[in-house]
């Protein structure tokens, strides 16, 4: 069953005090140094987990908020609706002054004043009952005087027995409402569950740049390394000097490497920060273990995704309720063509003391809108039978998505082995080529391919193990679990 989001608190945009990392901030800066430390330097840097990426984003993402906010208007709407069967009162204060108009004298003049209150109900069958209350005072001075006090009451009830009659009609606008409200929050789960799979995905970005810039420096530093025997085997005379062009032009390659990958580590990193709401300065760090969580496969079992995504897809159960709007549609399109038969009785006490009661039967029909009555029927019911087949072609779709997702986590952890024998065998040809180099008899050329195809061979592993969580946590929105999966409840409005 579906329950309501709390509203979060208002907070300023960007405040630095709502922060939750400015103390840790605060508290890594040295306290002999006036000046903070550069971010750049690891040291400095806030460790930032995957569950402190969702809290931020479910508290400070900028959508997620608006989203919030829209649920203001939402629920006053439901409120609206659920009032309709609440007594509706008008009071009434009328003042008024007559006289002679030939001879218009003040003196002359009567005042009057008229006090009166109409109360109506709303019946769940469709019936009206109004209690019109009116009172009439000659002077505010003459109320002890006898009969300046005139009073008389007026109650009537309407029952329509054809067209607006029963509950079913009666109520389609709060069933609606309620429909609407339950499409609402639908609408809000799926809006959360959105932001924060974008929120994991700029994270996983972050942590693949982040490793990116730790595999260039370690290849930078072989390139250096094989520089340096070069050298040693020049300065022995077992090297011509010319073949240290090709190693210095290597760790020259390497080091242009190694700062587009930091660069691309701040862009990863601003893209996150814009993602979360907070400071643009942070200087968070990815600190989640991709390794580890790409050991073993993940079972999947096709049956029960598909039942889960069924209960708990937002788009789908959307589709749902939007059908069950179609439907009453429908319903009101037939009462439209149905005549018009009304009962009405009226009780009227009058000024005078005398009163009367009546009853009677109405019978109406407003020929010159069949035409229009008939296509609007005819419009909500095709619009009923579109929405069926809708319904069924989606959930087509949401059974080949899932057979496409599983077989792609499958295909994905089979490359992820792949990739991991490329990189042994990477490593094994860098270090033969490094022990020719050693030997006198290696290829500056080859040597610099080898340490080329060990770099590149370590980030395409780094990429198939964040393709596959990433296809992971696709899978959690896929069967409708995100939500869930990291413990995010939306409770029932107040």
């Amino acid at each position: 069953q579906l329950t309501s989001p709390r509203q979060p608190q208002p907070r300023q945009r960007r405040a630095r005090h709502h922060n939750p990392f400015t103390q840790f901030l605060a508290q890594s800066k040295p306290s002999d140094s006036p000046t903070p430390e550069k971010p750049s330097q690891p040291e400095n840097r806030v460790p930032l987990t995957l569950e402190e990426v969702v809290q931020l984003t479910v508290t400070n993402n900028t959508p997620i908020q608006n989203a919030y906010l829209d649920r203001i208007v939402q629920r006053a709407s439901l409120r609206t609706a659920q009032g309709e069967f609440d007594p509706k009162l008008t009071p009434t204060l009328r003042t008024q002054l007559t006289g002679d108009g030939e001879d218009l004298d003040i003196e002359n003049t009567q005042e009057q004043i008229q006090l009166g209150a109409e109360i109506s109900l709303l019946l769940p069958t469709g019936g009206e009952i109004q209690v019109d209350w009116r009172s009439q005072l000659r002077s505010l001075n003459a109320l002890t005087t006898e009969d300046s006090l005139r009073q008389g009451v007026t109650l009537s009830f309407n029952q329509p027995l054809l067209r607006d009659a029963g509950p079913e009609i009666t109520r389609l606008n709060l069933d609606r409402a309620l429909v609407q409200e339950d499409i609402n929050l639908l609408a809000l789960r799926d809006t959360l569950s959105a932001e924060i799979i974008q929120s994991i995905r700029l994270y996983r970005r972050l942590l693949q740049q982040q490793e990116q810039v730790n595999n260039t420096q370690v290849a930078l530093e072989n390139a250096k390394k094989a520089l340096e025997r070069q050298q040693a085997l020049v300065e022995a005379g077992r090297e011509a000097e010319f073949r240290l062009l090709t190693s210095e032009q290597n760790v020259t390659d390497f080091e242009s490497q190694l700062i587009e990958a930091q660069n691309a580590v701040q862009s990863a990193r601003l893209a996150l920060l814009n993602q979360l709401g907070i400071e643009r300065e942070l200087p968070v760090m990815a600190v989640e273990n991709v390794t580890e969580a790409t050991q073993t496969p993940v079972k999947i079992a096709t049956e029960e995704v598909e039942q889960m995504a069924f209960n708990n897809r937002p788009d789908y159960l959307i589709r749902l309720l939007s059908l069950k709007l179609a439907e009453f549609n429908v319903v009101e399109a037939k009462n439209n063509r149905q005549w018009r038969l009304d009962l009405e009785t009226q009780y009227n006490q009058a000024f005078t003391d005398q009163s009367d009661v009546s009853a009677q039967l109405v019978l109406t029909r407003r020929l010159g809108n069949r035409k229009q009555d008939e296509e609007n029927f005819e419009r909500a019911r095709v619009n009923l039978l579109q929405q069926e087949n809708t319904l069924e072609l989606r959930e087509e779709e949401i059974r080949t998505e899932i057979s496409d997702r599983i077989r792609e986590i499958q295909l994905q952890f089979r490359q992820i082995e792949l990739a991991q024998q490329a990189v042994t065998l990477a490593q094994r040809n860098l270090e033969a080529q490094e022990a020719l180099v050693d030997a006198g008899e290696g290829n500056p050329f080859e040597l610099r391919e080898a340490q080329e195809r060990l770099l590149n061979a370590k980030n395409r592993e780094l990429q198939r193990r964040i393709n596959y969580l990433n296809s992971l946590t696709e899978l959690q929105r896929t069967k409708g679990t995100t939500l869930q999966q990291w413990g995010i409840r939306l409770e029932r409005d107040s």
